[in-house]
């Protein structure tokens, strides 16, 4: 039966999705690292962090500044330093 329905989506020309199913484990190798790029503004470094296990407990630690290759979006109340985070 799982034949029958494979073929019959290649016929349609329909893609087999099974193929970008990954486990958690094989997904986890893949990822990219995240690490920080240190902007220099006093406590802004220290507001984005990453978890890792260590013997069973997760524990936080800081990326030292923003995420590399992160889209961040600002907003809030006119004049209060936004434009410093550019």
């Amino acid at each position: 039966m799982e034949e029958e329905k494979l073929e019959e989506a290649q016929e349609r020309k329909e893609v087999d999705t099974r193929k970008f199913i990954v486990p958690l484990t094989e997904a986890a190798k893949k990822a990219p690292k995240l690490f920080g790029l240190r902007t220099g503004v006093e406590g802004l470094d220290d507001l984005f962090f990453t978890q890792k296990i260590i013997r069973g407990k997760p524990v936080k630690e800081s990326l030292k500044g923003y995420t590399a290759y992160a889209v961040i979006n600002l907003t809030g109340i006119s004049d209060t330093g936004k434009s410093l985070m550019v």
